[in-house]
């Protein structure tokens, strides 16, 4: 009877060990996926080039396309469902589409022209949309009739969210932020981020007061009062964002990567993934551990919030050379321990190759003092084979082979 509650238990833990991951999903396209929204951990949405629009109500595991009633190259870049039925989608070429079907049938609404990244409801009838050329429109009738709202900048404009019918932000070009307390009548100015090349392309807030903002140049800026003041958080290369609350949060960007944090941004960890080798446009989670993430070649999965290489330092003697040892056990099924040695602090980069030299997965990317660590390899998504894990430093490289047998 202790033997099988042994097998059991263990059984329980291998099962949990497989799934604590994020896993990729076939959406059956190859065009470039810009934007995710889910209504609940089944139904959700994603948008992208060629008019692409993508729905799914089984969490994933099949897509299919929906068909909106204008051309087929239009650039869609945002959506917003409200429920399983009603939602809008925002795009270039002066398209503004709306369902109230759940997405059977997406006719475009008559919005003025412009190229639009990003819109913000409030409801089915109230919400706005901000443009490539730096002006915002407004609709109080669900999209029949639109206003012209000047920030005071003609860059590009790349997201927007309201909180409520007075309070939102927007964020685009140049480092720029701005925010209105009467429903975009006026836009004042709260922060320049950083050089004339840096733009925010991802914005979020959870409440009046605590919010992020995500873009180019590896920077990750917080405010906890209202945008009067905004903080670097991490240097993490996110272009995109989603929190569930004020201290768990994910990000993911243009070096392939997901990111989690736990502590508001002041942290934020690689998270393990397939290697898909695009770069990440969007992001999201129902709650704290069912989520999303698109990247130009792929949709990725998770059901328990992701996992990340927990590093564990093993000695505080400084080792006399750069050193990575060979994986245990070897083979292994599905994981096994690597350890390695830095004698002094540096960049430290440990990918894994397939015998094509292929990379499949980025197990950690950062900066290390010198000591002794060790970690376990996950290769529970690959296939059996034989595989090679390099350790990337200043100086050089050391690569070892493993094998999986699965």
């Amino acid at each position: 009877m202790r033997r099988t509650l042994y097998f059991i238990f263990a059984l329980l833990l291998f099962h949990q060990f497989v799934i604590s991951q994020w896993i990729q999903q076939n959406g059956g396209t190859t065009v470039t996926l810009y934007n995710i929204d889910f209504v609940d951990a089944n139904t959700g949405w994603i948008v992208g080039t060629a008019s692409k629009i993508l729905k799914t109500t089984n969490g994933g595991i099949n897509w299919i396309t929906q068909i909106p009633a204008i051309p087929l190259n239009r650039e869609l870049n945002d959506i917003q469902m409200f429920d399983a039925n009603t939602g809008y989608i925002a795009g270039w070429t002066n398209t503004f589409l709306k369902t109230t079907d759940g997405g059977l049938n997406w006719t475009n609404t008559n919005v003025p022209q412009g190229q639009y990244n990003a819109l913000s409801f409030l409801n089915e009838q109230t919400g706005w949309l901000c443009t490539f050329q730096g002006v915002i429109r407004r609709t109080t009738d669900g999209g029949s009739n639109w206003d012209s709202l000047s920030t005071g900048s003609g860059g590009p404009l790349r997201d927007i969210q309201f909180l409520n019918f007075q309070t939102g932000w927007v964020v685009g070009d140049g480092g720029y932020i701005r925010k209105t307390t009467n429903g975009g009548l006026n836009w004042f100015f709260q922060f320049f981020g950083t050089t004339a090349d840096f733009w925010y392309n991802s914005l979020q807030f959870i409440n009046v007061n605590t919010g992020w903002v995500a873009g180019r140049n590896n920077r990750i800026f917080r405010t906890t009062n209202s945008g009067n003041n905004w903080d670097t958080v991490s240097l993490t290369p996110g272009i995109c964002l989603h929190f569930v609350n004020s201290l768990t949060g994910w990000t993911a960007g243009d070096d392939g990567d997901i990111y989690k944090t736990t502590n508001g941004g002041l942290n934020f960890y690689p998270q393990t993934i397939p290697v898909t080798g695009g770069f990440f446009t969007d992001i999201e989670f129902v709650n704290d551990t069912t989520g999303w993430a698109v990247d130009v070649f792929a949709i990725l999965h998770t059901t328990n919030g992701g996992t990340y290489v927990a590093i564990e330092p093993l000695s505080n003697i400084t080792p006399l050379s750069f050193n990575l040892n060979q994986s245990y056990p070897n083979p292994f099924n599905p994981a096994t321990t690597i350890e390695f040695e830095l004698p002094i602090e540096d960049n430290i980069k440990i990918l894994v190759h397939d015998i094509l030299g292929r990379e499949v997965h980025k197990v950690i990317e950062e900066r290390l003092k010198a000591g002794s660590y060790r970690f376990e390899f996950d290769g529970s998504v690959l296939s059996s084979g034989i595989y090679f894990y390099t350790m990337y430093y200043s100086k050089g490289k050391i690569t070892k082979k493993m094998i999986l047998n699965k």
